[in-house]
């Protein structure tokens, strides 16, 4: 099982009202794949521990361009009333990319008590 860092979006994993994450380098993710998503995976100092936050499993999975989406699809990244176009902004600031680079959108499920929660 892989883990995905969370680290930017603690607080809306753990309320689960985060349903879709976009990654650079998750070209490799299948639908139904299950996920541990974490505090933070990488960069940890020495001694420090992978923090589980709880497990996903992966429900649609596609390849499209980061500026594509609108103010529906920032709630379900778990930004609620925030504009598209400000998303976009956070999320090509953070990546350090342009708003064209291709991205892997994933839209999961929690895995609650052994079944998913949408």
């Amino acid at each position: 099982m892989r883990n995905m860092s969370f680290a930017l979006t603690v607080p809306q994993f753990l309320a689960r009202t985060k349903t879709v994450t976009r990654r650079l380098r998750w070209e490799d993710v299948e639908p139904g794949e299950v996920i541990a998503g974490c505090r933070k995976c990488m960069g940890l100092p020495p001694g420090e521990r992978i923090e589980r936050l709880g497990l996903i499993v992966a429900t649609e999975v596609n390849r499209q361009p980061i500026r594509v989406g609108d103010d529906d699809e920032a709630a379900r990244e778990g930004f609620p009333g925030m504009r598209w176009p400000h998303f976009v902004e956070l999320l090509c600031d953070a990546y350090r990319v342009p708003s064209t680079e291709p991205i892997t959108r994933i839209r999961f499920a929690y895995i609650v008590g052994g079944r998913f929660h949408a």
